[in-house]
């Protein structure tokens, strides 16, 4: 009778993916170089899926990893192997599983996924992981049910504090109950200054204002906008970044949803206001009909372009840019901000990589032009009046936007600006931008 098998002892893999390289002996280095460069492949293949059991093996009698102890006739193999209990692992949904990870990951410099994962095109039940209608009735008591989800959440442990000593809940009784101050904050927030040009408006307020009525917003709208400007948007986009099931849903569910249909109020509003402004092709040719001396229709001209700035904060992808990124471009899978000013944009890509006083090459800020046509598929939304910090002139894309590649190359820009030095003068710093131009795809269009 044979016994079970010792506990250390793996379980076979369910499926496995051999890629075996053929060629003479003499041959061996470039196959083993060649090899190499397929597992480098193979690794960010396996990175588009985040908590997938899955490794990369080199396999081959006689090596020891991609350097050949002896001329054998071993040929080197590599081996992609998916275990048994293969599956997405469900995050244990506390502010320290994934705010540690992303402190520096600021509303202005994202993390991005190479191409367009599945997660992307879903539905937001299925983004945060709950039924649809169990989301729709949770979702529809609006401002209650983003209070009760903020009052839950804190209640699961210990929250995290920004750099101006707030927790979500801070930031819920500041946006909810009290008039918005002017108030000089500390170093680390993205300001210097709360709710600048705000001084003492209140929620109703800000409901009151002319874009707010225009777009349709009600007040859970302008809430959810408001308390994302702030620090929650770590506890908002950390869950959608590391995914989100039945079994760990997002804890602020309500709060997502309300925040895209806010997103795309603001984002149809404007397409509204620009197909005002602009005179449709059958007025203008009605226009030239109706007058004495008729003139030839000029061909319709493209929608004007809106750019916009975002940094990237893993320089480690600055890297694949030149590659990975540049093929298939990249989505990101929490909300998307991106500002109409590129020095808001490098700010924060400076704060999550050390600027020097002259920037090597190998220090180059990396950010990412958004050239964005005015029609609907690329449309942000302007939510900069509503938000805590004005000055950074936000415009806010839905979950699960791609950013597609429009140059092949990045471009390499030298940026200078002032900071304050000690004794109250100022120096100045030059950095090396590397920049690449994207066009954004809003995907999650539908609640």
């Amino acid at each position: 009778m044979h016994g079970a098998p010792p506990a250390h002892v793996t379980a076979a893999p369910e499926h496995t993916l051999a890629c075996t390289l053929r060629g003479p002996a003499e041959a061996i280095e470039e196959l083993c170089e060649l090899l190499a460069q397929v597992r480098a492949r193979a690794d960010q293949l396996l990175s588009d899926f985040p908590g997938l059991h899955a490794e990369a093996r080199v396999l081959g009698v006689g090596y020891d990893g991609l350097r050949p102890a002896d001329a054998v006739s071993s040929r080197p193999r590599l081996s992609l192997a998916l275990p048994r209990t293969a599956a997405v692992r469900p995050p244990a949904h506390d502010s320290a599983s994934w705010t540690n990870q992303i402190r520096q990951a600021e509303r202005f410099v994202g993390q991005l996924r190479f191409g367009k994962p599945i997660e992307a095109a879903q539905r937001v039940h299925r983004l945060v992981g709950l039924e649809a209608e169990a989301l729709a009735m949770h979702a529809a008591a609006g401002e209650r049910a983003i209070v009760a989800e903020f009052a839950a959440f804190a209640a699961c442990g210990a929250p995290s504090r920004d750099a101006l000593g707030w927790t979500d809940l801070d930031w819920l009784e500041y946006v909810s109950h009290q008039s918005a101050t002017e108030r000089p904050l500390p170093p680390g927030m993205p300001c210097g200054v709360l709710d600048l040009g705000h001084q003492g408006r209140t929620l109703d307020d800000f409901h009151s204002a002319p874009a707010a009525q225009a777009a349709n917003l009600s007040r859970a709208d302008v809430l959810a906008l408001r308390l994302y400007s702030g620090s929650t948007h770590l506890n908002i986009n950390g869950p959608l970044r590391t995914g989100c099931t039945p079994e760990a849903p997002h804890p602020y569910a309500a709060t997502v949803t309300v925040l895209i249909q806010a997103c795309n109020k603001l984002r149809k509003a404007a397409g509204a206001a620009a197909a005002i402004s602009s005179p449709s092709a059958a007025s203008v040719a009605a226009s030239a009909t109706d007058s004495a001396a008729a003139v030839p229709l000029q061909p319709p001209q493209p929608p004007p372009l809106r750019t916009l700035w975002r940094g990237v904060r893993d320089m480690a992808l600055s890297t694949a840019l030149t590659g990975e990124f540049l093929q298939r471009g990249g989505c990101e899978l929490g909300f998307l901000s991106a500002s109409t000013e590129r020095a808001v944009a490098e700010r924060y890509a400076a704060r999550s990589h050390a600027a020097t006083p002259c920037a090597t090459s190998h220090g180059a800020l990396l950010l990412l032009k958004l050239s964005a046509p005015d029609l609907p598929q690329h449309r942000g939304a302007v939510v900069g009046f509503l938000s805590a910090f004005p000055g950074e002139s936000e415009c806010l894309f839905p979950p699960g936007t791609y950013l597609r590649p429009v140059s092949r190359e990045p471009s390499l820009v030298v940026s200078a600006s002032a900071v304050p030095s000690g004794g109250g003068g100022v120096r100045l710093v030059l950095r090396l931008l590397k920049i690449v131009e994207v066009l954004p795809i809003v995907q999650c269009t539908v609640v």
